[in-house]
């Protein structure tokens, strides 16, 4: 049986093949975790997610308008580094 004709009987196996790229199987560069010194410190990137909060209204016109709500800034806690 060649391999573009696979007979898969099981749906959850086929579900575990399709998301196996995403959980670090075959296929991915595995994740390398390297601790820099403070001399010569590792570079790590991390995404935030940001909620942000919009008064929106139509006009009699049909044009949407849009305009940000700004809260007052929160004091971001500090976790033991210095100040």
């Amino acid at each position: 049986m060649s391999m573009g004709h696979r007979r898969i009987d099981n749906p959850i196996s086929i579900f575990e093949e399709i998301l196996r790229p995403y959980k670090g199987g075959y296929g991915m560069t595995p994740r390398t975790w390297e601790v820099g010194t403070r001399e010569k410190p590792t570079i790590v990137e991390r995404s935030e997610l940001v909620k942000k909060k919009y008064r929106a209204w139509q006009e009699d016109d049909g044009s949407y308008h849009e305009e940000l709500i700004v809260d007052e800034p929160q004091e971001t806690p500090n976790y033991g580094g210095t100040e």
